[in-house]
């Protein structure tokens, strides 16, 4: 936002040096970035204005800041015209059919303008903040936008067919080429400025060519509107079209402001363009505006700030501020209506709290007040959070952040949680990376082919990120359906079954209050490991320990086309799905470039947190000696170790200590489709040291458990 000095003088004259008023706006939350000397002793302001403050893009904005913080008047410019006896609504017709995207339309007529070069006035004010002068009529619109940051536009009357202005959505394969050039191909979620026939503007971004200010134009229909901030801003993103209206509209305008711009902009055409303005307005309102009524208690304000501010001087504040006070007959509090400038950014009472504060004076707080402190707790995910990267960074793998969005091909490699298509949208930076990631293997794939052209020959990688899902579909009561979503036919999803694929609701949101337009988020722990697939189950089992999950997370088998055949697990957590390990199919290895495969888990980190048990204990050093047996049985094939674990740990022996395994065996010793498994039994007591008969007796039943899953003793 550019403004210079004397114009904001027009309208409040605070007598203050321009640093000085420079430094006492930036003060007060109104920053004044840089000053640039001007001709005439003036001097252009360059502000950063903040999203939640439109009403500080026109100068009368500033320049109600000023007036606050001098307590010098604020004088609003003259909008009195001189009319005709001819209504606008003889001459033309208005119909807004998108009541809910353009809230409100004004519009009015000027005959008989003569088109030609802007008075030396309007010419200076224009090029002194970067503008390019056009004409005497548009050099008013942006004038005016400038002045109280509702943006207008002019249209040649007599070029819209039918005298009619439709406001509506447009139509599939309607087309506009805009004032500068561009060819807009237009879509039906996009507003549209419309005659009888077809579209003359984009709403609130940019006029088109065929109905803009020319020298031949003499009758001029001048716009003044609302428009919905989000649909202006899809729209601008959609066509790669921005302008400064849509920066303003995009942030949201002064409805009340909007026949008042109407006004002030007749008035400087008539002026400097001559022309007679047609009596009346085409003014189609929605729903007028009604204020906010907001309460501020003195005892809050105080204990907020932590310093005196007399109820007095809070309302004096809120006042020439533009706010109203309703109620004043209880000493402790005020009610004050919202002006519609501030209907954005002021809603509650700690809104009104800063209001006074900025404008009272930061820098009358003292350093010894009394400002409440509080510590605050960390949160148990914050806790996992620290202790899982403390954990893998302890054992050698390297943090990483991937990018949130993905292009098509990554995006169908796998997807775990969800049998949907990823969530697309439009990238107007990255055009291919235009969907939400599903999961974030692929993207750790993409980040080992970065490494790699380096020569960063290993990279061991993990992130705790969050993956986005679609949501599943809706019974008319507005539950979720008990069903998974189709699947999709170029998306293998590999290593979880098929009632796990559910999209569950996100536990932080009440299905009440949930934006059935946005996606699940979940948090997922990703890991890259370059060893051999024990060597990333181990590092999944030094987290679980770390985080009282020992015993608790297990593998069983899975399949995928991501995975190498034999070489993928579900991964369980208390037999319920966490996510899924495996490593990686070697064609897709080879399609990044890889030279040798890896390894990789994904792991739904929300039930890791859930589940974690933090809360750690401590157990005395035993006082009695251990008592260690080896076992080797000869299984089948198809047995998993975790079956003999289950078979021993099933038994509930109270003085089994541990149970490890330490070696696998193949060779001629053990028949065709048989495999030998070693492992260790360790037995112990707390208050005696145990008989030879205790532990022979214990690792006998150990052996007759085993029989269940087809184990023998390997001679």
């Amino acid at each position: 936002m550019k403004i210079t000095y004397n114009w904001l003088n027009d309208y409040c004259a605070t007598k203050l040096p321009a640093p000085e008023l420079a430094a006492r706006l930036s003060l007060s939350g109104c920053l004044i970035e840089e000053q640039y000397p001007q001709p005439a002793g003036d001097t252009l302001f360059v502000l950063e204005i903040t999203s939640n403050r439109p009403d500080l893009l026109g100068a009368l904005g500033i320049a109600r800041e000023a007036a606050a913080l001098t307590g010098a008047p604020l004088r609003l410019p003259e909008s009195v015209f001189t009319t005709i006896p001819e209504r606008i609504e003889s001459a033309c017709a208005l119909k807004v059919q998108a009541p809910d995207l353009c809230p409100r339309y004004t519009a009015r007529l000027i005959r008989g303008v003569k088109i030609g070069p802007s008075p030396d006035w309007l010419r200076k004010r224009i090029e002194a903040i970067g503008l390019r002068v056009v004409n005497n009529v548009v050099d008013v619109t942006n004038y005016v936008m400038f002045e109280c940051g509702q943006p207008l536009h002019a249209f040649d009357f007599d070029k819209l067919r039918g005298a009619k202005i439709i406001v509506r959505r447009a139509a599939e394969g309607e087309t506009l080429v805009s004032i500068d050039g561009t060819e807009c191909k237009l879509k039906p979620a996009m507003l549209v400025i419309a005659d009888a026939e077809h579209p003359v503007a984009v709403a609130g971004i940019m006029g088109g060519l065929e109905t803009e200010i020319s020298g031949a134009t003499v009758n001029v229909l001048l716009e003044s509107a609302q428009f919905d901030p989000v649909n202006n801003r899809r729209t601008s993103r959609a066509l790669a079209l921005a302008s400064d209206s849509s920066y303003r509209f995009e942030r949201g305008i002064d409805p009340v402001q909007t026949e008042w711009a109407g006004r002030r902009a007749a008035f400087l055409i008539q002026q400097v363009a001559g022309g007679q303005v047609c009596e009346g307005v085409l003014d189609a309102w929605a729903k007028p505006y009604q204020p906010q009524e907001v309460p501020l208690r003195f005892g809050r304000l105080n204990k907020v700030l932590g310093t005196p501010v007399g109820p007095d001087v809070a309302r004096a504040i809120l006042e020439r501020l533009g706010f109203t006070a309703l109620s004043q007959s209880d000493p402790r509090r005020i009610v004050v209506q919202v002006p519609p400038w501030r209907a954005v950014d002021v809603t509650r009472e700690i809104d009104l709290i800063e209001e006074v504060i900025r404008i009272y004076g930061y820098d009358k707080i003292p350093e010894s007040g009394t400002l409440p402190v509080t510590v605050g707790r960390v949160s148990k995910f914050e806790r996992v959070l620290e202790i899982t990267r403390r954990t893998l960074v302890g054992l050698g793998f390297y943090d990483v952040v991937t990018s949130s969005f993905s292009e098509e091909a990554p995006a169908k490699l796998i997807s775990p949680w969800t049998d949907a298509e990823p969530l697309t949208f439009n990238n107007t930076i990255r055009r291919d990376e235009n969907r939400l990631r599903v999961s974030l293997l692929p993207g750790f794939l993409a980040v080992k082919r970065t490494n790699l052209s380096h020569g960063v020959a290993q990279s061991p990688l993990f992130e705790v990120n969050r993956v986005y899902l679609p949501k599943p579909p809706q019974n008319e009561s507005g539950a979720d359906y008990p069903v998974r979503v189709a699947a999709q036919s170029a998306a293998p999803v590999s290593g979880m079954n098929e009632n796990d694929r559910g999209l569950d609701n996100p536990r932080h949101i009440p299905a009440s209050t949930r934006d059935d337009r946005l996606p699940i988020e979940r948090t997922c722990l990703t890991i890259l490991d370059e060893e051999e697939f024990l060597h990333l189950k181990g590092a999944l089992e030094c987290l679980a320990e770390a985080l009282g999950l020992a015993g608790r997370i297990h593998m069983e088998p899975a399949s995928g086309a991501f995975w190498a055949e034999g070489m993928a697990a579900r991964v369980l957590l208390d037999d319920k799905p966490l996510g899924v390990a495996g490593e990686v199919a070697q064609a897709i290895c080879e399609r990044y470039d890889m030279p040798h495969s890896a390894r990789m888990a994904e792991l739904n980190f929300d039930q890791l947190v859930e589940a974690a048990q933090l809360n750690r204990g401590y157990t005395k050093l035993p006082a009695f000696p251990a008592a260690v047996r080896d076992l080797a049985v000869v299984v089948d094939e198809a047995v998993a170790w975790a079956q003999i674990e289950g078979a021993v740990r099933g038994l509930n022996i109270p003085i089994l200590e541990g149970l490890e395994f330490f070696d696998i065996f193949r060779g001629k010793q053990v028949p065709p489709g048989k495999k030998s498994i070693a492992f260790s039994l360790t037995f112990r007591a707390s208050d005696r040291t145990l008989t030879s008969e205790e532990v022979e007796a214990a690792r006998q039943s150990c052996i007759q458990s085993l029989a269940a899953v087809g184990a023998q003793l390997r001679g």
